[in-house]
């Protein structure tokens, strides 16, 4: 929320990142052919839960991040069809090293494509419980 604030009063692009995908970018080489499931406890039986995909050199969201109470965790992740690793969260160190490279990557591959960067106003927070 600090940056998106701090963007919109100095007028800049704000890149939006996941911290359920950041945890996915710093397992990208180990997942191989499987999707990568990312899951943080939340209160009250809920937990944030995401499934990331990393093809041809970027992290793709399969499934996007969202509130789900444990039981509907447990029943998307029985139907699943595909082989899917479930990731850990890195050390802090490691956590913060895979959000500066993921962002890096993410705002070059924009330049690149000849894309505009994000507006602030693209990134919405997912607030929880």
């Amino acid at each position: 929320m600090t940056a998106r604030i701090l963007a919109q009063q100095l007028e800049v692009p704000l890149l939006g990142l996941s911290s359920l995908g950041t945890i996915a970018w710093h397992h990208r080489y180990e997942l191989g052919e499987q999707d990568g499931v990312v899951s943080r406890r939340a209160q009250q039986g809920h937990q944030y839960l995401g499934i990331y995909r990393y093809q041809g050199g970027s992290l793709n969201s399969v499934w996007g991040d969202r509130l789900l109470a444990d039981s509907e965790a447990e029943a998307l992740l029985a139907s699943w069809l595909y082989p899917y690793r479930r990731l850990a969260p890195p050390t802090p160190s490691d956590y913060g090293c895979a959000l500066l490279t993921w962002a890096a990557q993410r705002w070059h591959d924009t330049l690149r494509a000849g894309e505009t960067l994000p507006h602030w106003s693209s990134v919405v927070p997912l607030y929880g419980k």
